[in-house]
Parts: C-alpha cells; structure tokens; sequence
C-alpha cells in the first residue's frame, strides 16, 4: 500500500508539473495513473499468491507435527517420587501480608492472598522485582510479615 500510494504522488506531483508548463493533458495524466495503479496491483496480487502458498505449505507441516504420535508412553500406573532428603511437599499461603525486598521503602506486594497446592503451576504475572521477592520468599531467604 505505500508503494501504491508513494508512486501515485509522485506520478501526480510529475504530471501536475508537466500539465501546467503544457507538456501534457490532463486525461493522459488519468491514463498513466490508471496503467501504474493496474501494475502496481497485479505486482501485489502477485505477491499475495505467493504468501498464500507459503501459508498453506507452513500448514501442512504443521499438522504432519500435530499428527506424529508421540514416542513417549505414559505409565499404566505412575510412581511419585521425591528426592532423598526432602520433606514432603505441602501447600504455601500467603495471605494479606507484606513482602519486603532489601533497600526498597515500601513492600513489592501488600495485602495479596493466594495458595499455591503441591503438584500444581501456580502463575505469577508482575513486575520482576515481585516474582524475584515471591521466589525469595519461598527459598525462606526474605521475611514474611503481617
């Protein structure tokens, strides 16, 4: 589209320069403008053609990946083990109170509660000075205060 619409300006910047020093009509002015716009219209179909084939080439691999079946084979009855030396998991709470980071005035996180339970993903969305205080907090390395 910016090609299309910097070389009509410029046929119309050229050809109104010629117009009024009467080198040209103004119908063949319209005339060029059409044929350029026509080229520069296919050139782009063109191009859109070739995207298109790229797309549906990309698609195809991506199915014949979605349709591998996975090597991977899950157990008829899956053991839970835990590394030697620790404790057994347990849930965390946090609620309402304050983190505090070293060197800040005011606390990454005020009056928040969450539970985070064994064996599930809890996310975090915030500033990276949060989860790097969250991740402080559960390593025991920060204090925890109401």
């Amino acid at each position: 589209m910016l090609i299309m619409s910097l070389s009509s300006v410029s046929v119309i910047w050229f050809g109104g320069h010629r117009i009024d020093s009467g080198q040209m009509q103004i119908g063949a002015l319209t005339a060029f403008l059409t044929y350029v716009m026509q080229i520069l219209m296919a050139v782009m179909m063109s191009t859109t053609m070739m995207m298109i084939r790229r797309v549906a080439v990309a698609a195809d691999r991506i199915g014949a990946v979605l349709d591998t079946e996975s090597s991977v084979v899950e157990p008829a009855t899956p053991v839970t083990l835990r590394p030697a030396g620790r404790r057994a998991a347990r849930s965390r709470d946090l609620r309402g109170g304050r983190v505090p980071l070293p060197g800040c005035r005011r606390p990454v996180l005020t009056g928040r509660s969450f539970t985070a339970e064994p064996g599930t993903t809890t996310a975090i969305v915030g500033s990276p000075t949060l989860e790097a205080s969250l991740e402080r907090l559960r390593r025991g390395i920060c204090a925890y205060r109401r």
